[in-house]
């Protein structure tokens, strides 16, 4: 049975834009007619969706009842000059976040725009209500993004500092190991030396306790 779906990727999700079932969808809602159980179902379990059977609340207030060319012509907000594109009234020029993230306003109104996948004259057709909600709503995704890198910036240096200090201790006992191979060296030498002399001073002794063979044969021959 053919099946009607409101659809957009959930606001407080991780992402703004999102494929499934080989279409795009974005923070924006939409309305999908006919729709087989198959594929309403896959869309309806899908985690970054949401989906409602019934006509979401401000679903008509996401573009503005006139014209896009008059919409923005008649707007408090005059189109850029170089990209064309209707920014923002709520938001200032730089977005500061406390964590370090920041961005102009310039350049996020191009990014939400080319995310959304609209045209500049759909994009400043858009009620500003409905611009200002993806605009808002994307900053704080990228802020997130920031704050998560930054988490992980944060976890790699202090990985880094326990390898670093591990590996002075590897080069500390390297070191110590070197000196050591060094003494025993020594001492091996020196043993040996002391091996050496041993050895002579016991023949020495033992040449000085025992008489030659000349000594005996006169102490017998005086004997006689």
């Amino acid at each position: 049975m053919a099946k009607n779906l409101y659809v957009r990727v959930k606001p407080k999700g991780p992402v703004t834009t999102f494929h499934r079932c080989g279409m795009l969808f974005g923070l924006l809602w939409v309305l999908l007619t006919d729709l087989d159980d198959a594929t309403a179902e896959r869309l309806e379990n899908e985690q970054m969706l949401e989906t409602s059977l019934e006509k979401p609340e401000g679903f008509d207030d996401q573009v503005a009842e006139t014209p896009a060319d008059e919409a923005a012509a008649g707007s408090a907000l005059a189109p850029d000059a170089e990209t064309g594109l209707v920014g923002s009234g709520l938001l200032p020029s730089v977005i500061n976040y406390a964590g370090g993230f920041e961005i102009t306003l310039g350049d996020l109104v191009q990014e939400v725009h080319t995310a959304s996948g609209l045209s500049v004259g759909d994009w400043n057709g858009l009620a500003d209500q409905a611009r200002e909600t993806l605009l808002q709503v994307y900053v704080d995704q990228l802020n997130k993004h920031h704050d998560e890198m930054a988490a992980l910036f944060k976890d790699l240096k202090d990985v880094e500092t326990v390898r670093d200090g591990l590996q002075a201790k590897v080069n500390e006992l390297d070191s110590q190991v070197g000196k050591l191979q060094g003494e025993v060296t020594t001492l091996e030498s020196e043993l040996k030396k002391a091996q050496g002399e041993l050895v002579a001073a016991n023949e020495k002794l033992a040449a000085t306790a025992q008489p030659s063979a000349a000594a005996k044969t006169t102490t017998k021959t005086k004997a006689k």
